[in-house]
């Protein structure tokens, strides 16, 4: 084993004698490739003179540095690694051991190296976690949750990479959204002779969310209510929590699941009673799910500078790499928004650890509520530098000056940001420092460094062929709670992108082994949604109360589409013809073998 985790509150022994019924669920999630578009561990190294130098696509360069000099036993300052743009990573997106030994052999031959996997190389790099989920329900006849006893089993592969935070993570998430007051989660994280499983998108929580949320369903049609009416008896209500060091619920699922359903037409009542719509051959069914994760995980801190031009231009200086996400427009938003001048005046820069500015890395949903806030903070901490100059260059004092409309003003006269800054000069600069940090919010609590819940609500309408088994998804609907989408066009395109990404888990994708040779390591063997497998009946959309701790009221919610699609599709399976696949990847076959054909 690599390591063993636990989550518990309440006295679950208690809660399952307070019970009138106990169901018994199981559900495995295969693991999976990321498959970005860009080949996992590329590099250039450079080791000469006790120094490195490393070109890297890494989403978390300042944290890679200071390990990669611990692991060559070198002062920090002596690594500097400088990220491009990045074709994409969804986790995989580390410094790998290809990167090091690159690294290694540039020492040797005292030259840089280039390192650039194939297609079939990249495959072997990293993978996403296989997991078994196993839950034991207890509840009361009117469908009141009393206690939820789960035990989880994590395939980490050959090596440690992520393995704890994986197992964390699940443990963390596998009691879903819901009230519990009895709980016991237990995980065992295992070593394999399999590719190593690394970071992906919503680590540890793609797995549990199918596990819970395709098990809440399966408890309440055993007990004859509808299942969309079990959530909303049991969902987390705004304000509630369950336990000590879980914070207090910050979202309206009713909200959520009432924007999901709706966008479907769907009234949110079971197709069981109605087969109006269902020939011989062909049934048709909806279902539900919803997500809960965890904002920022784990806590971090975040360094931002901005810089200050006599044209009225600010540079942006920072080490959170654009994967694809739109990070940097992120920070160009919230700039400019901050100073109130057009984004066309803001210049963001690419990370490089030459320049002191430590975060995290994006990942884990940080980087608005990190990276953004100390954005934020550098640009309002030059608004007070500016100030702070028109007293000095023009006179008055702090009070009497104030920052409007990308302008210094006093009284009635008005200066621009780069007339305020020539006063010092022509070629003068003025910068300022932003930071910000996630710091726990309860001491030693399970959910230390969170600073926000990052929920959704995900909805699928399905047409099961009763002789072939083939799955077609009709319909699907997603709905993310956003707090404030920054910059709209990027965040619905997070929401959206997660969900392709989840069709892809729920239906198809599976690392085969055989014999502990890896079977479908190449992009032409290894099957991927495409368009057509995505319905034209397709809605993503966010809920904004302005109610987050980021910036303009915002939260991270990149990674929670992703974790719906498959419960939702499940239970939407079972909806169409009473039957339930309990592993992913759905297929037709095991369709047809729940159903007693095969």
């Amino acid at each position: 084993l690599l390591f063993e985790d636990k989550l518990e509150w309440g006295d679950v022994e208690q809660g399952f004698k307070e019970a009138e019924r106990l169901f018994e669920e199981s559900y495995s999630s295969p693991s999976m490739f990321h498959h970005p578009m860009e080949n996992v561990g590329g590099c250039v190294a450079q080791f000469a003179n006790q120094e490195i130098n490393l070109w890297a696509p890494t989403s978390s360069p300042f944290r890679d540095a200071q390990e990669i000099a611990h692991f060559f036993a070198l002062e920090p300052d002596r690594v500097r690694l400088r990220v491009p743009y990045i074709g994409g990573g969804f986790g995989s997106k580390v410094i790998t051991n290809s990167m090091l030994a690159a690294l290694f052999l540039s020492r040797k031959v005292g030259r840089p190296v280039k390192l650039m996997p194939s297609a079939g190389e990249s495959f072997r790099q990293n993978s996403r976690h296989a997991m078994v989920y196993k839950a034991k329900v207890g509840v009361k006849r009117d469908g009141t949750l009393t206690a939820l006893a789960v035990d989880l089993v994590v395939d980490t592969g050959a090596y440690t990479t992520g393995g704890a935070t994986a197992t964390h993570n699940a443990v963390i998430s596998a009691w879903g959204c819901y009230r519990i007051p009895h709980l016991s989660i237990q995980a065992r994280c295992a070593y394999t002779n399999k590719v190593p499983a690394s970071h992906t998108r919503a680590t540890g929580k793609v797995q549990t969310t199918w596990g819970i949320e395709c098990a809440i369903d399966s408890v309440a049609r055993g007990l004859g209510i509808d299942p969309v009416e079990f959530r909303k008896k049991n969902v987390l209500l705004r304000g509630e929590f369950v336990a000590k060091g879980t914070p207090a619920m910050d979202t309206d699922y009713f909200d959520l699941m009432h924007q999901a359903v709706s966008a479907m037409q769907w009234d949110g009542k079971s197709a069981q009673g109605d087969r109006g719509k269902n020939s011989a051959r062909r049934a048709r069914g909806r279902g539900l799910a919803l997500s809960l994760r965890h904002g920022s995980q784990g806590g971090g801190r975040a360094y931002a500078m901005a810089t200050l031009d006599s044209l009225g231009v600010v540079k942006i200086e920072h080490n959170a790499p654009e994967i694809g996400q739109g990070t940097h427009n992120l920070m160009s938003v919230v700039a400019a928004k901050t100073l109130g001048i057009p984004q066309s005046q803001i210049r963001i820069s690419q990370p490089d650890t030459a320049v002191q500015l430590p975060f995290t890395g994006v990942s884990a949903q940080r980087t608005t509520m990190q990276m953004g806030r100390a954005v934020e903070s550098a640009c309002e901490n030059l608004k007070r530098e500016l100030v702070a100059l028109a007293v000095q260059s023009k006179g008055g004092s702090a009070e009497e000056w104030r920052v409007a409309e990308g302008r210094l003003w006093r009284a009635e006269a008005g200066f621009s940001f780069g007339e305020i800054v020539r006063t010092l000069g022509a070629s003068s600069l003025v910068k300022s420092i932003g930071f910000h940090s996630a710091r726990p919010t309860e001491k030693e609590s399970a959910f230390s460094g969170m600073d926000h819940w990052a929920p959704s609500a995900g909805a699928a309408e399905v047409e099961i062929d009763c002789e072939t088994g083939e799955i077609r998804v009709l319909q699907f609907s997603v709905v993310a709670d956003a707090g404030k989408a920054i910059h709209y066009p990027s965040a619905k395109g997070q929401v959206e992108g997660g969900a392709v990404m989840g069709f892809g888990h729920a239906l198809f994708e599976e690392v085969v082994y055989q014999d502990g040779q890896l079977l479908n390591g190449h992009p032409s063997q290894y099957r991927l949604p495409v368009m057509a497998d995505i319905p034209e009946a397709f809605y993503a959309s966010m809920l904004e109360n302005e109610d987050g701790p980021g910036p303009f009221g915002s939260k991270g919610m990149s990674q929670t589409s992703i974790v719906t699609v498959a419960p939702a599709i499940g239970n939407a399976i079972v909806d169409a013809i009473g039957v339930r696949v309990r592993s992913l990847p759905i297929t037709p076959e095991k369709i047809l073998r729940a159903m007693g054909k095969l």
